[in-house]
This record gives C-alpha cells, structure tokens and sequence, in this order.
C-alpha cells in the first residue's frame, strides 16, 4: 500500500489531480475487472453467443452489462474476421487442416465443417480452458468426430492466454502432413 501512496504522489505532483484522479479509475477498473474474470465470471452460467456464424457458449450471464467488454463481443459477426475467412475459402471437403492456437475453437468449427465427411482438423492450444472451449464449441456445433484437440504448445511458449497446466511441448517438425496451416498464436509463429 505504501507503494501506491508514493505512486499517488509522484503522479499528482508531476501530472496534476486529472491525471491522478484517471489513474485512481483505472486502477479500479483494473481490481474490479480482475475479480471479475477470476472468482465472478467462471461462477456464472453460460450464455450462447455466435461468433463468425459459429454458435459458443463462449459468454457469460453478465457479460453484456460489464464496463469492460472485449471488441470481439461488441462485434461478434466480426470475431477472427481474417481467420475465419481464409478457412472458408481455403479448406475442402477431404483436407486436412492444422490449426495452431485453437482459441474457443471458432476457426477450428468452420474447419471441420468445411472438410467433412473425410477430411480432418488437428487442434493445438496450449491454454487448458481454452482446450475446454474448444471441445464445448465443437460438441454444440456437431463437428468433434472431424476434430483432434491438442493440448499441446508448438514451438516456444509466448503470449500464451491463460495457463498452460501441463500442455505438452512440441517441435514444429511434429506436426501432422496438412493442406492448410492456420497460426493464430500471439507471435509464436516466427519461430
């Protein structure tokens, strides 16, 4: 706490009250929307949303009525716009698609759609709720059969969304023979 003060201080005495006062507010935002996501929101029941055409259980309850929504659920008919796309117009029924960094698994949905009745889509996401989302969104989309979940990291670990709670480590050089490789992990995809 002492900390905090002395920051306080030195904000007001070199910045003045507004920008004291902003800080104040957003350090508020800050525990507030922690507590939030930590103890509050895994507590609340879900709440279906479509993401990109692709139905989730991805919100929560209160979700809409939080300060401090996300764009992708202010807009979720633009949710991995690029992503998604490029999946629609690149994969086809028999392919065998890879996916790094599955996320709550909408790409991965649009894959599996796309590829059936002989096709298949690997999955890796290193996060393990993350891992969760993505066998949800599958199971209420009926297109597991046509899916692979990993959890699994490729390559280094960056930027990872969450924890990865033991996710396996492989070598790029272990992925599975594809027709499309989708990257959609936080920068991890230059190495």
């Amino acid at each position: 706490m002492k900390a905090e003060l002395k920051r306080a201080r030195e904000i007001y005495a070199e910045e003045g009250i507004y920008s004291l006062l902003k800080s104040i507010l957003n350090y508020i935002h800050y525990i507030i929307s922690g507590k939030y996501i930590e103890f509050i929101r895994p507590n609340l029941p879900d709440r279906l949303i479509v993401y990109s055409g692709v139905p989730t259980y991805d919100a929560k309850l209160l979700d809409q009525h939080v300060p401090f929504r996300t764009p992708e659920r202010d807009y979720p008919e633009y949710y991995e716009y690029s992503l998604v796309n490029a999946v629609r117009k690149h994969a086809f029924s028999g392919d065998n698609v890879v996916i790094i960094g599955g996320g709550i698994g909408v790409s991965t949905t649009v894959a599996a759609r796309r590829v059936r009745p002989s096709g298949k889509v690997d999955v890796y996401e290193g996060a393990l709720d993350y891992v969760k989302e993505i066998h949800s969104t599958l199971q209420l989309n009926n297109v597991s059969n046509f899916v692979e979940v990993h959890h699994a990291i490729v390559g280094e670990e960056l930027n990872l969304h969450g924890n990865a709670n033991g996710a396996n480590k492989i070598r790029p050089t272990q992925l599975p023979e594809c027709d499309l490789l989708e990257f959609d992990c936080e920068g991890a995809e230059l190495g």
